[in-house]
């Protein structure tokens, strides 16, 4: 099974987003519909701006974009998932929980006829549990955290890993290749997870049992560890000293995992090897990745946000731990993916650290509250840390097919979580959905449901949009930190 990509919409009977990037929740709906439609899903993925174009579909399956039964973005979301544990909040729905829900009973009956009411019930669940709200829950900001008792690393979720395929504000450059290993295993973390659920039942086990061992796999850790090496080799940070595996020292790195240890070694010149100016710039990105590989080979779990039901998240080490649950091809796919990740994360390094100057350029010769960048950029982490950005409210920046984006800036300070956000009554705006709304100037395409993003048409309608914002009175302006 594989699903294929058209160019026209009416090619296609399923639809969901484009805007250059993927994520968790529409990488494994496709998965789930081809599976559900025996391979046979032809995907548009539609630019924001042409979103207008889902009021004439009929006939097809959209989600995840166009405010309808298998979207999550309107105001007030689209409901939670049933199962709740202790009490405590339920997760809400994103839109691959809203595919399961609705069509996942239908799949299993028909996958596994014979079975009873029991069994497709416990299937059902078990797959909720374990796999599809772990992915709404990342897609909805709610992300799981490590330990307390081990540094801070990339916790490698399934939708984190979804997110290292995608090249951030450099997608263009590499989305087919992403974008097809982000379905592959996808692809396959579904069918392990659904082999995982029979299996369980067989065992009269409940779906609720989760295993929290810390388990080293050593298989894992070396694939990756000869992963890191060959693509370390490949650059010349070696030379005629290549690095032998009885030279790695003990760093205390995660347990003394041997994948730290050789990046504590050798990181550095690697990095050196690649971009000689920006290597700085890179080692804690990189770090930070290199150490979430290390913690999940050796079995360290991590914890929803605990304001939501307790729940472990699945990581690519414990859904990929088994060789027979994957399958013959588990070394050459992990350490594709291990080198597509890694290549993917230096370039948006190299991509931050190029950005820098541009915005700071651009901060110090803007007056206002609206930073505007007429390139695409990265200025997150720079708008962050420049005490010059206090006054800077919202950025608005171009998407790759011609349309402007408009982000408020973060603040912890704010009950929203932004400096001036966009008025709460806005949220999930969608020019094909604009029941309830307020009346927007023509070219505002639509406004997210959590308030982090608005997609205009043009650069003057981001504009006047930003500036009606600026009038938003649930929170007050912040002109210095507190």
């Amino acid at each position: 099974m594989s699903v294929r990509f058209v160019e026209r919409l009416e090619d296609a009977n399923v639809i969901t987003h484009g805007g250059g990037t993927f994520h968790g929740d529409d990488i494994f709906g496709l998965v789930f519909l081809d599976q559900l439609l025996n391979g046979k899903v032809f995907c548009y993925r539609i630019p924001y701006n042409e979103t207008s174009k889902l009021l004439e579909v009929k006939g097809k399956i959209v989600f995840d974009t166009g405010g309808g039964q298998f979207d999550h973005h309107q105001k007030g979301g689209n409901g939670n998932h049933e199962l709740v544990v202790d009490g405590k909040n339920a997760i809400p729905n994103a839109s691959f929980g809203l595919l399961w829900s609705y069509y996942g009973k239908a799949f299993i009956e028909k996958k596994y006829l014979g079975y009873d009411e029991d069994f497709y019930d416990y299937v059902f669940k078990y797959l909720d549990f374990h796999l599809v709200r772990s992915i709404d829950a990342a897609d909805n900001g709610i992300f799981p955290g490590s330990l307390e008792e081990y540094p801070i690393y990339r916790v490698l979720s399934l939708s984190c890993i979804i997110s290292f395929l995608n090249q951030e504000e450099l997608v263009k450059d590499s989305e087919n290749k992403g974008l097809e290993l982000a379905l592959r295993f996808a692809r396959k973390a579904f069918q392990i997870i659904l082999n995982r659920a029979v299996k369980s039942y067989k065992l009269k086990k409940s779906y609720f049992e989760v295993n929290n061992k810390k388990e080293k796999n050593d298989k894992y850790e070396n694939i990756v560890y000869k992963a890191l090496m060959a693509e370390m080799d490949k650059s010349g940070c070696f030379k005629n000293n290549k690095i032998q595996e009885n030279q790695i020292k003990d760093y205390n790195t995660f347990d003394n995992s041997k994948i730290s240890s050789l990046w504590n070694n050798r990181g550095e010149d690697y990095l050196k090897s690649i971009n000689n100016t920006y290597w700085q710039h890179m080692m804690g990105h990189i770090t930070a990745i290199i150490n979430g590989f290390a913690a999940d080979c050796l079995g360290l779990g991590c914890r929803i946000n605990p304001n939501f039901d307790y729940m472990t998240f699945p990581t690519l080490g414990t859904v990929f731990a088994s060789v027979e649950e994957y399958g013959e091809r588990y070394e050459k796919d992990l350490k594709e993916l291990f080198g597509e990740i890694l290549k993917n994360s230096i370039k948006v390094a190299i991509f931050k650290a190029e950005s820098k100057a541009y915005v700071e350029e651009k901060v110090n010769s803007t007056f206002g509250h609206i930073l505007v960048f007429e390139r695409k950029v990265y200025w997150q982490d720079w708008i962050a840390s420049m005490p010059e950005a206090k006054r800077i409210w919202f950025v608005i920046s171009p998407t790759d097919n011609g349309a402007w984006k408009v982000k408020p800036i973060p603040c912890k300070y704010n009950a929203n979580g932004y400096k001036k956000g966009f008025p709460s009554k806005w949220f999930g705006y969608s020019k094909d959905n604009k029941e309830g709304y307020v009346k927007f100037n023509k070219g505002v395409e639509f406004i997210h449901a959590s308030g982090f993003l608005a997609i205009c048409d043009t650069l003057n309608s981001a504009r006047n949009l930003a500036m009606q914002a600026m009038y938003n009175q649930e929170n007050c302006p912040i002109e210095k930190e507190k």
